[in-house]
């Protein structure tokens, strides 16, 4: 049995063209053979509706897809089609180790036209629908396992690591939605990565990024990591300079760290501003109250109201500092 398939091989090979046998040496993906045959049954697989017949398709593909990498294991080809099999079947982790397998061979194939990368953010699109359906039920451990598994078959689109940062934090797991902002910033700064078009990726920097950057400083200061956090509150000040969130955002994390004449500084150019919000002068006013500065605490307290006349904590807040002050008929 094996002396006969040695010698079918051996015929196939004597009949490569100089070009075929030039291709098969450097790896290249090649569509002959059992492969052509598969590539229909997968095509016909994809044309259908019904999820079980298709699912029952895939499988029947997978007989032929092994066959084929049996006889020639030099061919990515056949790796290709094993990673689309297991697409279809709903298999994203089987599917990521068969595409690595292909692009081991051909490092070129996840660039090209009808390459891994293709099925690679197919898979990713899929799997990022589930998740954002287990979000809207509000089924949060599957929406991660899901938004993982999008980004470990095709990590060069920000929107899975970002939803994960945000699920990550609503369940309070502070460390690992730390990583997760943290990699959907890696990912848009990436020249590796894959907007669908220009408009997407200015959608990625100046909505994405931003954004991601803030929820980074707020939750590593969640997570007692204030010095962290100054550094990226620096960096969003850097970009903008008139983000009031994330001028208040630095002076408290100053504050955590240690750093009060910092934190200070900052509150008093918030008290010097007309347009700061409310909760911005509410926490000028709660870290001055602090340091024993009752004038400029009873400055922001008075901002306060004047921006919300019902908010009672700032109401206590300047009667308190108020009296601290020995203005008592204020």
């Amino acid at each position: 049995m094996h002396l006969r398939a040695a010698v079918i091989l051996f015929a196939i090979a004597a009949m490569l063209s100089p070009s075929q046998a030039s291709a098969q040496e450097r790896n290249e993906p090649r569509m002959e053979g059992r492969n052509a045959i598969v590539a229909m049954k997968l095509q016909k697989a994809e044309g259908i509706e019904d999820e079980l017949l298709a699912a029952e398709t895939y499988r029947e593909a997978l007989e032929d897809i092994y066959e084929a990498i049996e006889r020639d294991q030099s061919n990515p080809t056949g790796y290709l089609h094993l990673g689309v099999a297991r697409l279809g079947l709903g298999e994203y982790l089987a599917a990521d180790s068969a595409f690595d397998q292909a692009e081991a061979l051909y490092p070129d194939y996840f660039d090209e036209e009808g390459g891994t990368g293709v099925f690679r953010e197919t898979g990713w699109i899929d799997a990022y629908n589930e998740g954002i359906v287990a979000l809207d039920v509000k089924d949060n451990d599957t929406a991660l396992e899901y938004f993982a598994l999008a980004n470990a078959i095709f990590d060069r689109r920000p929107e899975g690591y970002l939803n994960l940062g945000a699920t990550y934090a609503n369940t309070g797991q502070w460390d690992a939605s730390i990583e997760a902002w943290k990699d959907a910033i890696a990912v848009i700064d990436s020249p590796d990565s894959k907007p669908q078009d220009e408009e997407s990726r200015l959608l990625w920097m100046n909505e994405h990024r931003p954004m991601a950057l803030m929820n980074l400083a707020q939750i590593l200061g969640s997570a007692d990591r204030a010095e962290e956090a100054v550094t990226i509150y620096q960096e969003i000040l850097a970009e903008d300079p008139d983000n009031d969130r994330a001028r208040s955002g630095l002076a408290i994390a100053l504050g955590q760290s240690g750093q009060a004449e910092g934190a200070l500084t900052i509150y008093d150019e918030i008290l010097e501003s007309d347009d700061a919000s409310a909760l911005d002068y509410f926490n000028a006013g709660v870290t001055l109250y602090g340091a024993e500065a009752y004038e400029r605490a009873t400055t922001a307290f008075e901002k306060v109201l004047a921006r919300a006349p019902m908010y009672r904590d700032a109401l206590q807040n300047l009667v308190q500092t108020l009296a601290l002050g020995e203005h008592y008929e204020a």
